[in-house]
């Protein structure tokens, strides 16, 4: 157990990959969140598009449970925990999506995940966790109001979230879109820019979504439960932020054989020494948290002999996963390479 990490990232590290672990390793399906009363209604009461609903649930769960093998799981409960845990309670910080400097995922394909401090503003939301993937160029941008000439990646973002005991998720992806320099599209009013993609094929469906207040309200609401998760992007391009292997027991091991599932990429987000060098070198108590961030920044990360990446790699490099797969397409590449550039200008910005 790594003795820097707080208390509660000490509690969620012992739930191992909460969320991950129930879709790989328990099989749990993914119920689908109907996201209005209207859309309810409709599956309810049309057998055809109760089938598509069903499928949309299993089409969910297949891609999470077939992706998440290959792809690094971050716990982030220590960025959970700094932005809505009893410290930021006290000092009522208030914090926003378009305050984080530089989102740019280390790797193309990552599956974050946090449990929910004690006093989260919904009880029933036990914890969640988010697939990212990271796509060059614009994509298919619908609103006009996303200059996509600015757009540099695309970030994709499927939300999974415990409800009382059970895993939902909403029948559309997230879509975020980051300049040259790693930082979210705002518009003039400084809001960020992003756009939902329906995962549903039935116009009928599609129909009952537009105009619905609850729809609304619940995307406004999933901008809380991704901001830990950008947080946590931002915080990896910061110095003394370290992505540390959980340890896996030889029991563990040895069930994941038997039951012939796959042991987990599981890593716990350490940014215990980043707050010291925010809180000293960063001056964040006089230049505010975005200010400090921008200070305390490193291009690049260095690992040692003592303290080597993985456990055995030395050097000062740029992450870059090859693991990517897209839930609007039904993709999943397979391959998995972490390695480091050999040169400056393989480095992501």
């Amino acid at each position: 157990m790594i003795e820097s990490l707080n208390h509660f990232a000490l509690l969620e590290s012992t739930i191992v990959a909460y969320i991950s672990q129930r879709i790989v390793e328990d099989k749990e399906k993914i119920a689908i969140q109907p996201p209005s009363l209207e859309f309810g209604e409709a599956v309810r009461s049309n057998p055809e598009l109760t089938q598509e609903y069903v499928d949309l649930s299993r089409r969910a769960t297949d891609f999470l449970s077939s992706v998440l093998p290959q792809t690094p799981i971050v716990l982030a409960g220590n960025v959970t925990d700094y932005l809505y845990g009893d410290e930021a309670i006290r000092s009522n910080a208030k914090w926003d999506l378009g305050d984080v400097p530089v989102v740019t995922p280390p790797f193309k394909g990552v599956f974050l995940e946090t449990a929910s401090p004690g006093r989260f503003e919904d009880p029933d939301v036990r914890g969640w966790g988010a697939y990212f993937s990271r796509l060059d160029g614009a994509g298919g941008i619908e609103s006009s109001e996303i200059p996509a000439d600015k757009v540099k990646w695309t970030i994709e973002m499927a939300l999974v979230y415990d409800n009382k005991g059970v895993l939902r998720t909403y029948p559309a992806i997230w879509l975020f879109y980051l300049d040259e320099e790693g930082q979210l599209l705002r518009d003039r009013q400084g809001d960020v820019l992003a756009e939902t993609a329906t995962l549903v094929a039935s116009p009928k469906l599609e129909e009952t979504l537009e105009g619905s207040k609850r729809w609304e309200d619940l995307k406004a609401s999933v901008f809380t439960l991704a901001l830990p998760f950008f947080w946590s992007f931002g915080f990896m391009h910061c110095r003394n932020v370290s992505l540390d292997p959980q340890a896996v027991s030889r029991q563990a091991r040895r069930q994941a054989e038997r039951r012939g599932t796959p042991v987990l990429d599981c890593r716990v987000l350490n940014i215990e020494p980043m707050r010291r060098v925010l809180a000293e070198e960063g001056r964040q108590s006089a230049v505010g948290l975005q200010r400090a961030l921008h200070i305390c920044r490193g291009h690049f990360k260095t690992y040692t002999e003592e303290r080597p990446l993985f456990g055995k790699v030395a050097g000062t490099f740029w992450w870059e996963g090859s693991i990517r797969g897209s839930l609007t397409k039904g993709e999943v590449a397979k391959e998995c390479k972490v390695s480091p550039p050999s040169s400056p200008s393989q480095l992501a910005p």
